[in-house]
């Protein structure tokens, strides 16, 4: 009885972080999507800057490209802190 109440409860806790790991990659494809507007964002601030002429736009222009790259250096700090999360629970699960 004791060796089927262990067996259910490593079960458990190793759905438990195949769930987890699970939330961490649906996470790690949202910041790969933020990382795709940034890189968007510097596309669209690159033909406004080189396109129009006019200060005003110019300064748009660049505006958009550095929170482009703001946003590229952002999503790269979280995507790292979301493998270590998941290098972390693959270790839980190898054992």
């Amino acid at each position: 009885m004791k060796k089927l109440r262990k067996r259910r409860a490593r079960r458990g806790s190793k759905m438990l972080l195949i769930q987890e790991e699970q939330v961490l990659l649906s996470k790690e494809r949202t910041i790969l999507s933020f990382m795709r507007t940034a890189l968007t964002f510097i596309g669209v601030g690159a033909v406004i800057v080189n396109v129009l002429k006019e200060p005003f736009f110019q300064a748009v222009g660049y505006v958009i490209i550095i929170v482009g790259f703001l946003e590229i250096v952002e999503s790269i700090r979280r995507l790292r802190g979301k493998q270590k999360i998941m290098e972390n629970i693959q270790k839980k699960t190898e054992v």
